[in-house]
């Protein structure tokens, strides 16, 4: 059945109208125009986030990624930082307490992941705050405000 419907519907157009209404629904629904710089609620991005924990991408995503970004030029700051992070130039620093805090909750079974959502530095900082903990303590005490004590 629907085999046919979908035979019956090839080479249709659809009417003015129905073109209006579905712009109308999708203007009540989204609050204006997919993308077109409008950004989704807190509510709608943690409804997307929940969604997507967890999968992983097929093989044939990830070329299509890379060959999209193959001819992209990068800014000069972006190069600047790769290159940083590759010769091992740090920038940043973090307080002694935080430091000693992720070794200890890694040393207790945390794992590296959990760590990176709890404290929201990248997973590969963080193996190496547990491999070599003295490159990356600051030298000045720092206000304990926020959870990361940059």
């Amino acid at each position: 059945m629907r085999e046919k419907i979908r035979i019956s519907l090839i080479g249709r157009k659809q009417s003015k109208d129905a073109i209006e209404k579905r712009k109308v629904t999708m203007l009540e629904r989204y609050g204006g125009p997919i993308n077109k710089g409008v950004s989704p609620s807190d509510e709608v991005k943690a409804k997307i986030s929940k969604s997507l924990t967890g999968k992983k991408q097929s093989q044939s995503t990830i070329e299509k990624r890379i060959l999209s970004n193959k001819d992209k030029k990068r800014s000069k700051e972006f190069c600047q930082a790769i290159k940083d992070r590759l010769t091992g130039v740090i920038k940043v620093k973090y307080s002694l307490e935080l430091i000693e805090t992720i070794i200890r909750e890694h040393n207790n079974g945390a794992t590296k992941s959990a760590l990176q959502r709890k404290y929201n530095i990248d997973r590969n900082r963080i193996r190496e705050i547990i491999k070599a903990p003295d490159v990356y303590k600051c030298n000045k005490v720092q206000k304990s405000g926020s959870n990361l004590n940059r």
